[in-house]
């Protein structure tokens, strides 16, 4: 039944939306418009524009990474080709493996992400009261660019940074 299916990007929805902070006096459909903003997803969307067209009604932005450039009518954003959807699909694979791999033959070691969005990991860690590594080796995370990560996974770039 799904043979023939196509991916059209890869969003995320955002695991811990805060409350939003609204006046009394405000309206439902102020209420309505700053829930939706705080659930807005991430991600990447292929460049096809009549599929982006059918994501979402209007084009405002609102659910997913996408909007509609008033000048060209057309959608505008951060997009990614089939065949660079498909290398990061095999990357994602290669990743899933090799920790598989590693959890199957009891490699787990203490290595926390650090850096970007990554701080004090280690205070807030759920084992850190039995972990053997005072001071373990961290995975460092850098934010990257866009272009960077399509580089990147493509094989370009200068090397300094990876989509690992």
């Amino acid at each position: 039944i799904y043979e023939d299916i196509v991916p059209a990007g890869v969003l995320y929805f955002p695991a811990r939306i805060s409350p939003c902070a609204a006046e009394r006096e405000d309206s439902e459909e102020l209420r309505l418009e700053n829930r939706i903003a705080l659930g807005q997803m991430n991600g990447l969307l292929v460049d096809e524009s009549d599929i982006i067209f059918r994501m979402e009604k209007e084009l405002r932005g609102l659910f997913i990474p996408a909007k509609l450039d008033k000048k060209t009518q057309q959608p505008k954003g951060e997009f990614i080709t089939l065949s660079q959807l498909e290398k990061l699909a095999e990357k994602m694979d290669s990743i899933i493996c090799n920790m598989g791999n590693s959890l199957h033959e009891g490699r787990i070691p203490a290595m926390p992400a650090f850096g970007s969005y990554y701080t004090e990991v280690c205070a807030w860690c759920d084992y850190s009261d039995i972990c053997p590594e005072e001071n373990p080796a961290c995975r460092y995370v850098t934010k990257m660019s866009h272009k960077d990560c399509i580089d990147s996974l493509e094989g370009g770039g200068n090397g300094e940074k990876s989509v690992d």
